[in-house]
């Protein structure tokens, strides 16, 4: 039976890549907690409550939305949390737990998901990849006046939002409904039964590994090898059933066979420790437990208590050159970048165990993941975000733990990525016993370009300068510093051999640009001035020190003309600038 990659909606158009992506920073957000009533006690934070997975609105159908109907681009669409006949969420919830779902959008774009009573922030949620596309992520979000969140659209869309539960305000110690961060742990793999799920199936899964008493679980859901393109709900064993056997809300969709795509979810569990998963066209399910909620016979504690920000606060932005977002570099294949949490926007210093957010990436170098843990700690060997492709924008929703310098994000294929905090939990952060890391620039992949204009270079760089390798162009010295590094990069060629591609270096003056890319990365250098050595000195000018500059060694006669063995002609550049894309 041919299924829809979103609940109930038909898949059209293709999958395109997008850089829109919001920008920015916002500013001035604050942990919000419900008005205290006179003579109260006052709430110190949340306590979460899962509630059967329900659908509240539906735009295909006019359901749940004011105004009703598909929006157009720019548009903002309000959906009432609190009131609702379908689920009980009471007036006095602070925050809400919602899976919101793009289906068939006009474009490239995004979906931005805050409280109803305020302007829409510079954060995200979802990110449209292109015409056609469907695609889900889970949402923590403060409820706005009148128990309400609003859905912004950059591109006109259609919008499904289904609740997993809500946030009710603690005033002290409490058992039950307090948010513990555990893991990451991987309690499930397909991949190591060699049973995937069939096209319809619906699976219970038991979940041993989650600790007894806990009422609810935190778990990354990640699809791979995806049968076909369809959509996946994880829910409770007891979960409501439309006439086909399918649950009646979705979890994750899926573009195309042979996906990978990840989604976070929260899942009510009882005794047994069991939940369920459907799928529509098939595939392998690997779910990591990233948390639990504990149950009336956890310790009475003022942990694990959430406390929502006033707004969804961009704490990390590789992309921008500003300081407080990070280093504004792209980051190469297997850095880590460490965000600071406590201080930020309304975050206390100290007693913050976790924070609850959207990690997404963006244009990685290729298939990959990227990974939220807490700085100064090992990394758990389990991933947040997954992408298929170079050049893709993927957002998932995190529930990390912190310690005390905060959050590391690990990109595997590199990239950019962005981390946007909707609020955090009380508790004691994780010991911090790991050393900074330290990102080393990776050796380019050779070959690359070198243009020298003024003499009509134009030439492919080997990766070496071994007589092999200068058959084909001139060659990196190996040992000196390489593109993406400061310190002296030495180039060595040949001036009347395999085509003399240096035979004209002795014309190049002062002021002369040469141009050295390829590998998403292109610097700049600016020729300082030529000298020629007898041929045991040359060597004096090899090395990785120095710069950042570029030194170009060739053989010589003693008036720089090609060219003799016995000298070498040695050309000194200054680096005027650098990108990595």
């Amino acid at each position: 039976m041919q299924q829809s990659t979103a609940r109930g909606a038909p898949r059209r158009g293709r999958v395109l890549r997008s850089w829109a992506v919001v920008l920015g920073l916002v500013v001035g957000a604050s942990p919000v907690l419900p008005p205290t009533p006179a003579g109260a006690a006052p709430t110190i934070g949340a306590v979460y409550r899962g509630v059967t997975p329900t659908r509240l609105a539906d735009t295909r159908l006019g359901l749940g939305t004011t105004p009703t109907g598909r929006p157009a681009a720019g548009e903002v669409r309000r959906v009432r949390i609190t009131g609702r006949s379908e689920v009980t969420v009471p007036g006095d919830a602070t925050a809400v737990v919602l899976n919101v779902t793009a289906v068939g959008a006009a474009g490239a774009g995004y979906v931005s998901v805050y409280p109803g009573d305020s302007a829409p922030p510079n954060a995200s949620n979802l990110n449209l990849a292109g015409i056609g596309y469907t695609g889900a992520n889970l949402v923590t979000v403060r409820l706005g006046a009148g128990g309400t969140v609003d859905l912004f659209t950059s591109v006109a869309t259609d919008l499904l939002v289904d609740i997993a539960g809500y946030y009710a305000p603690a005033t002290g110690a409490v058992t039950a409904g307090r948010t513990v961060p555990a893991g990451p742990t991987r309690l499930h793999d397909t991949r190591t039964t060699g049973t995937p799920l069939g096209a319809g199936e619906l699976r219970t899964i038991g979940l041993p590994g989650v600790p007894a008493g806990a009422r609810a679980v935190v778990l990354n859901a990640t699809v791979t090898d995806a049968a076909g393109p369809g959509f996946w709900s994880i829910v409770p064993p007891d979960a409501r059933l439309d006439p086909t056997g399918a649950p009646t809300t979705s979890s994750l969709n899926v573009a195309a066979a042979g996906a990978t795509v990840a989604g976070q979810v929260i899942v009510p569990i009882g005794d047994d420790r069991r939940i369920a998963a459907f799928s529509s066209a098939g595939g392998h399910l690997i779910l990591d437990l990233s948390g639990y909620v504990t149950g009336p016979t956890g310790a009475a504690t003022t942990d694990g208590l959430f406390v929502a920000l006033d707004g969804p606060l961009r704490m990390l932005d590789t992309r921008t050159g500003n300081s407080a977002l990070g280093a504004g570099h792209r980051m190469w294949p297997g850095w880590v970048t460490e965000v600071p949490i406590g201080g930020r926007g309304g975050v206390p210093g100290s007693g913050v165990s976790a924070i609850v957010g959207n990690l997404t990436s963006v244009d990685p170098h290729g298939w990959g993941w990227a990974a939220t843990y807490a700085a100064g700690t090992p990394f758990p060997g389990t991933s947040s975000v997954n992408t298929d492709t170079e050049g893709a924008i993927v957002p998932n929703h995190v529930l990390s733990p912190v310690s005390a310098r905060g959050v590391a994000v690990l990109a595997s294929a590199g990239g950019h990525v962005l981390l946007d905090v909707a609020g955090y939990l009380t508790g004691t952060p994780a010991p911090a016993r790991e050393p900074v890391p330290v990102n080393a620039v990776p050796l380019p992949a050779y070959p690359l370009r070198m243009e020298i204009p003024a003499i009509g270079v134009d030439a492919a760089l080997q990766g070496d300068s071994q007589e092999a390798d200068l058959v084909h162009g001139p060659g990196w010295w190996p040992g000196t510093a390489y593109l993406g590094v400061d310190g002296n990069m030495a180039v060595f060629g040949h001036r009347t051999d395999h085509g003399g591609i240096f035979r004209g270096v002795n014309r190049l003056r002062a002021g002369d640009r040469i141009t050295i890319s390829g590998d998403r990365r292109t610097a700049v250098y600016e020729v300082k001035e030529w000298v020629v050595v007898p041929a045991d000195r040359a060597e004096d000018y090899i090395g990785p020190s120095g710069g950042p500059m570029l030194t170009i060694i060739a053989c010589s006669r003693p008036d720089g003309s090609a060219s003799s063995l016995a000298h070498r002609i040695i050309v000194t550049a200054t680096r005027v600038s650098y990108t990595d894309a």
